[in-house]
């Protein structure tokens, strides 16, 4: 500095007080004049997602959003903004912020908090700011500092506690672990962040909340938030390829000039950041991942396949008439439990319908395509191909006398799926038997039901495997395009509400929230398999042994 003029000085002072100030009043700005005391060793690869978190983080600071989703693919540098450069910079503009930091592992959080405390001591941080921000003495470590000012940042991980310990912004950071899918994991996530997090707030008025994390089951906290509360947070959702019929819009940001954010991309599978991951980086990712679950999860942000998973979405062909196809043999099966808690898991009924399709062309048919016809058997006596059909879905939580009354009622007339309007059973519409899988709650049914002189069989999942194993046995049914769902009115080209409810369910299998209608379909097929109403096209054709005897069916589902 001795060589340079007095104007140099000057000049560099002023450019020195420039960048602080830019800096202070814009996080990207900051994060850029961080980065190598953030990440010594690696150059910084901008991109426009990394702008798009920064200004919805500042926002989050604002109040212009209280609650904030973001999902993003691995190294998006999602912790590094969010929990070390976020909370430094807010302290420059707030510094009595209170934060809470949550993470699924105790580890994760407390890396997070090592380079954040590290980047306040840093000589940079200091010749800018220190006379603004200081770690206090006697409040300094990795899992609890202060600054002078009384701003504060704690950290927790789902199984710790935060007794008598609140915060203005609580951000959870990988609540979920990508690794673990068990349904205790997923649980203890799921209650952490609905019953410790929200129970933390200094000021439920005014205090943000923020969850980061990659989107890997539809139980994961994500999944809730998108499911149970879907408008009381602002979503920024970022797959690694972009899909535009998911295309993300949030809120009106400072560069949006009063419009909302979108999403910039405009090409399908164009990739989020090339610079930091090109197609050849990306290939690779995937061949790392490996399994379709995970790629979907962690690169594309949905928790299954945009095609399905075990089951795919084209495996289910669409019925687009008016009227059902003449039935041969009904058969509704039920997935049962006993408690109507908030928790608890829901019962289920799907009815089937096994009706026999000939060889007309699809015209003649108004479906998407016809079933190509075996070349070995498959078909009965006439030529003719047994499939399954939809006809109705039901979902809910009752308790046992409910329960009851509503299975009994679907034996009688299976349209009977509503409680509190019963229509008079038509024998027409009666079941033609009616499956309940054999377990605690099965096994009560079962018995009391059947004194009412209905029929009602025991199905033992037990003998086929786990959930997982029997779906799998049924997917050869599924792909040989035997089982069809109905369209619906006014223009008979998208699945009925119920039945897409189904498709919804069983594209995501495993992974799904729920697999109550799965279940119900896999006993369902597996069952009428073991019937011989229901074969592959390569399996020999045989005429089943019993038959119901043929009447119309109306022509309402």
């Amino acid at each position: 500095m001795s060589d340079l003029s007095p104007e140099q000085i000057d000049g560099l002072v002023a450019k020195e007080l420039l960048q602080r100030r830019k800096a202070v009043g814009d996080l990207h700005e900051f994060v850029v004049q961080a980065w190598p005391i953030m990440e010594p060793g690696y150059s910084f690869k901008d991109s426009w997602h990394i702008q798009a978190i920064c200004e919805h983080l500042e926002a989050v600071y604002s109040g212009q959003i209280r609650n904030l989703l973001i999902n993003v693919p691995p190294r998006s540098l999602k912790t590094l903004l969010t929990g070390v450069a976020w909370p430094v910079w807010c302290w420059l503009q707030k510094p009595t912020e209170k934060f809470i930091f949550g993470s699924y592992s105790y580890s994760l959080a407390e890396d997070a908090s090592i380079k954040c405390r590290a980047l306040i001591r840093s000589k940079w941080f200091k010749d800018r700011w220190g006379d603004k921000i200081q770690i206090t003495d006697d409040r300094d470590t990795k899992e609890y500092f202060s600054n002078t000012k009384g701003g504060e940042r704690i950290i927790t991980s789902v199984d710790g506690t935060l007794t008598g310990r609140g915060g203005d912004i609580l951000v959870g950071d990988d609540l979920n672990n990508v690794k673990d899918q068990s349904d205790v994991v997923l649980q203890n996530a799921l209650h952490f962040f609905k019953t410790v997090l929200p129970t933390r707030l200094n000021d439920p008025k005014t205090g943000r909340k923020v969850i980061i994390q990659q989107r890997t089951n539809e139980n994961d906290v994500s999944g809730y938030i998108l499911k149970e509360m879907p408008d009381d947070y602002v979503k920024l959702i970022l797959p690694m390829e972009y899909e535009p019929d998911r295309r993300c819009t949030t809120v009106p940001l400072k560069s949006t000039k009063g419009k909302k954010w979108r999403d910039p991309r405009t090409k399908e599978n164009e990739l989020l950041c090339p610079e930091q991951s090109g197609e050849k980086e990306v290939a690779q990712l995937k061949r790392q991942l490996g399994d379709s679950y995970a790629i979907a999860g962690q690169l594309q942000q949905r928790p299954a396949p945009a095609a399905g998973g075990i089951i795919k979405k084209n495996y289910f062909r669409l019925w687009k008439e008016r009227s059902p196809p003449k039935i041969e043999f009904t058969l509704a099966s039920w997935d049962t439990a006993m408690s109507k808690k908030d928790l608890a898991a829901y019962s289920a009924c799907t009815v089937w319908g096994v009706f026999f399709q000939d060889y007309r062309p699809a015209k003649e048919w108004g479906v998407e395509e016809a079933a190509p016809p075996p070349t070995d058997g498959g078909a009965d006596m006439y030529g003719r191909v047994a499939n399954l059909i939809l006809l109705n879905a039901w979902r809910g939580r009752l308790e046992y006398p409910e329960l009851r009354r509503q299975i009994r009622n679907i034996a009688l007339d299976w349209r009977n799926d509503n409680l509190d309007k019963l229509e008079t059973p038509d024998p027409k519409y009666k079941p033609d038997m009616n499956l309940i899988e054999r377990k605690v709650s099965g096994f009560s049914l079962i018995q009391e039901l059947s004194r009412t002189g209905e029929i009602f069989n025991g199905f033992d999942p037990d003998k086929f495997g786990d959930k997982t194993n029997r779906v799998r046995l049924i997917t050869h049914i599924l792909e040989a395009g035997r089982v069809w769902v109905p369209a619906g009115p006014p223009d008979f080209d998208k699945p009925r509400k119920y039945a897409q409810a189904l498709i919804d369910q069983a594209i995501v299998f495993p992974r799904a929230s729920a697999r109550d209608y799965v279940d119900t379909m896999t006993q369902a097929v597996l069952r009428l398999q073991m019937s011989g109403w229901v074969i592959h096209p390569e399996d020999a054709g045989t005429e089943p042994s019993s038959r119901v005897e043929d009447y119309d069916r109306p022509a309402l589902y």
